[in-house]
């Protein structure tokens, strides 16, 4: 983990879902040295996953967890099992579906018909909006601040998976849908899009509530 955060530049959230993966694998196996680890105890570890009733999508994502973890292993000459020999489960592909256009509109003004408080409404939908046009990830729209926003030039920049800093462009109806939100907004907080839950007032969003936003 620490070599994928200082020498790789890995998120936080990736780092986060590794540690998590890893975590679970070693929990499973035992305490047992690396070496002693064989193509068998992945398979039995691959049926109990299985049985959580743990996609096979998630399955992978485990097992390419533990493929990075054996490479960096035989990358500092520690002998354990080919990462090579951990294959990755077939995925049925994925039928894709459109929205219409009176479906995405319904969708962006959800907001409106729902939501009674003036400040959460006005939020919702300027979070709607920015996704929509945008393509923000929900991590990089969370971590937004208000600094870094320029409503005139209705650009602005930011830094994504692996370090890499983006430039980001908003649409009219973002931009308009931005600042009537800010215009409600009574805080001090630097961040753009807050919390307005009497436990965490004027805090950024939680990944789980931006889950919700979208859910509703």
């Amino acid at each position: 983990l620490n070599y994928l955060e200082y020498e790789r530049n890995t998120s936080p959230k990736t780092l986060e879902n590794y540690s998590f993966w890893l975590n679970r694998f070693v929990n499973y196996i035992g305490d047992v040295d690396v070496w002693d680890i064989k193509p068998m105890n992945i398979l039995d570890y691959r049926i109990y996953l299985t049985q959580l009733w743990i996609s096979k999508k998630t399955v992978n994502y485990h097992i390419v967890a533990l493929r990075s973890f054996l490479k960096f292993c035989l990358k500092n000459d520690i002998d354990c099992i080919s990462s090579d020999k951990l294959e990755l489960s077939k995925i049925p592909t994925r039928e894709i579906n459109f929205l219409t256009k009176d479906e995405v509109q319904k969708l962006l003004d959800a907001p409106f018909e729902y939501e009674k408080n003036e400040i959460i409404r006005k939020r919702d939908y300027a979070i709607l909006q920015m996704l929509y046009a945008t393509w923000l990830r929900v991590s990089e729209l969370i971590s937004l601040k208000r600094s870094q926003i320029n409503s005139e030039t209705k650009q602005f920049s930011v830094m994504g998976k692996w370090s890499k800093i983006r430039a980001i462009f908003m649409t009219e109806k973002s931009k308009l849908a931005l600042i009537e939100y800010l215009k409600v907004r009574n805080d001090g907080s630097e961040y753009l899009f807050v919390s307005c839950s009497p436990n965490s007032f004027w805090k950024n969003l939680s990944r789980v509530r931006m889950w919700k936003v979208s859910y509703h």
